[in-house]
């Protein structure tokens, strides 16, 4: 009989016939991952990127909306006073002949006799200050010299005083009772004879250069601390921002050739 022999070629062709069918799909799906990876997914990081930025950028309105409030809220009066008061306790520049003036005025009200008063080589032409060794402490102004070396220059001078007990007293008095921060040292005393006595002292007077750059506009406003803002309202309030006033000199004539 032949009927196995019919059978056996009709069932290979079913075989090739689903074999076939599944093709379609299979390079659909493959075709659909290869979308995905290649085009989808960079477009999905990218999207995630920019909500990221996106919200850093709302960040950072918010904050810069926040100091313009706050600078908006300044008084512009109470700031110029308050620079003013801060020259004077830390001037931007040496003022070598004011702080001299200084001196020879603490000296006069004093009644003591200055001998010598002899600015030390090197600290009138320096024009750069120490390197900072650490960032000053939140609170009042420390005028003791611990809390201002290396973080301030200075310029020096050496006095020599003779006087009474009592006037010397008054007269280092006077000179930590001015607004400009100024630490007093290497005190030596000895005796001149009829209740006068010799002192020789070493005065370094700081000042701090302003700063040349502000920095970027989205820098964080600090307030001034209680104790600074008593600080600088103390000196406003018994007028020390001026400071000594140097005294004009004559000049001579204008015009040589004028007559008299």
């Amino acid at each position: 009989m032949n009927l196995p022999t019919l059978a056996l070629p009709k069932v290979s062709e079913g075989l090739d016939v689903r074999g076939l069918s599944l093709i379609a799909p299979v390079g659909g799906l493959i075709a659909s991952l290869v979308i995905i990876f290649m085009i989808v997914w960079p477009k999905y990081n990218q999207i995630k990127e920019l909500k990221v930025s996106n919200d850093d950028l709302v960040q950072r309105a918010g904050k810069l909306e926040e100091k313009a409030a706050i600078l908006t809220s300044l008084d512009a009066t109470s700031l110029e006073k308050q620079l003013a008061a801060a020259e004077a306790i830390l001037p931007s520049e040496k003022d070598v002949f004011t702080f001299i003036r200084q001196i020879e005025s603490a000296a006069r009200a004093s009644g003591v006799l200055l001998n010598r008063v002899e600015a030390v080589t090197g600290s009138i032409n320096d024009s750069v200050g120490s390197v900072p060794v650490a960032p000053p402490p939140t609170g009042a102004l420390d005028i003791s010299g611990s809390g201002l070396a290396g973080l301030a220059p200075k310029i020096q001078a050496r006095l020599s005083l003779t006087g009474s007990y009592r006037s010397l007293l008054q007269f280092l008095s006077s000179m930590y009772g001015a607004a400009r921060t100024v630490t007093i040292n290497d005190i030596a005393i000895a005796s001149a004879g009829e209740g006068q006595v010799r002192i020789s002292l070493t005065i370094d007077a700081y000042w701090k250069q302003l700063p040349t750059d502000l920095g970027s506009i989205e820098k964080v406003v600090v307030k001034l601390t209680n104790s600074e803002s008593a600080l600088l309202d103390s000196v406003v309030s018994q007028d020390l921002t001026s400071g000594p006033s140097v005294p004009e000199v004559p000049l001579g004539r204008s015009d040589l050739f004028a007559p008299l």
